[in-house]
């Protein structure tokens, strides 16, 4: 990787993760000596939008309750079971909120 190709990831890193902090309520971020708000405020998030879609009451959602097309789906659902949990669900937050984002998902309210 060159250098010019690094900073362009490390600026992207950095963006993405002033987004996901901004948009969760200020007493969440994380401080300096503890990440385990910031990961409970999402978690809590993750859960707010699984009950809103959850048609079924399973718990999970599948890719028609999710609203995704398949591809979209697949890069949520980690296990490829055909459902996505809500830890599913965050962790996908946290790796590619534009994603989410641009398909109508979104933990921030």
């Amino acid at each position: 990787m060159s250098l010019l190709a690094g900073i362009a990831e490390a600026r992207y890193a950095a963006s993405l993760a002033r987004n996901v902090l901004g948009a969760l309520s200020p007493k969440a971020k994380p401080s300096a000596h503890d990440g385990s708000s910031f990961v409970n405020e999402l978690n809590r998030a993750s859960a707010r939008l699984m009950a809103s879609r959850d048609g079924n009451g399973d718990g999970v959602l599948d890719k028609t309750e999710l609203g995704v097309d398949a591809k979209v789906f697949a890069r949520i659902d980690q296990d490829g079971d055909g459902r996505v949990s809500a830890a599913e669900l965050a962790q996908a937050w946290k790796t590619d909120a534009a994603l989410l984002q641009q398909h109508g998902i979104d933990l921030r309210g």
